[in-house]
């Protein structure tokens, strides 16, 4: 049985396939960021080796409500976190979060569609800024620290993500 696109789901007994409404939040941004931007490193997690830059998107524990609608939306805080290596690693951190951002908005203010669903609200919570180490992280961490000479940015964003048509 597919299931939000996915045709490998072996394990996953038939009722709860045919109960699940909605897809991972990263599965409707993952492809929408590298749709928006070709050529850049996007993830849901650190890869293996020195791959910089790269970007990793993961959606924040909710520490309060989920404010979604259990028919139709979902609703997600989500970290993107961008690391840039020496040389000028603080200036291609800074752009590339910005172009996440705008990347972000613009799926948003056009409705971009992915088979997993759409942005329908888009708040950005804090803007990109730089952060020291993966210590400083909020939400998920998964180093102490980072390798000498990167620079990590991160910025929260509060998204309504709907599901496809």
């Amino acid at each position: 049985m597919t299931v939000f696109g996915f045709d490998d789901l072996d394990g996953l007994p038939e009722s709860a396939l045919s109960k699940a409404e909605f897809a991972p939040v990263e599965d409707v941004l993952l492809p929408l960021l590298r749709q928006a931007l070709p050529g850049v490193r996007i993830y849901s997690e650190v890869p293996d080796g020195n791959l910089f830059p790269f970007v990793i998107v993961r959606v924040a524990p909710t520490e309060r409500w989920w404010s979604g609608d259990d028919r139709f939306v979902d609703w997600a805080t989500v970290f993107v976190h961008v690391f840039a290596g020496s040389p000028d690693g603080d200036r291609k951190a800074a752009i590339l979060s910005e172009a996440v951002r705008v990347a972000l908005r613009d799926a948003y203010l056009n409705s971009t569609v992915t088979e997993h669903g759409y942005i329908s609200s888009f708040r950005m919570t804090n803007r990109p800024s730089r952060r020291s180490d993966w210590a400083t992280a909020q939400g998920p961490v998964q180093y102490a620290d980072l390798p000498a000479g990167v620079t990590r940015y991160e910025a929260m964003y509060v998204l309504n993500i709907r599901r496809p048509a």
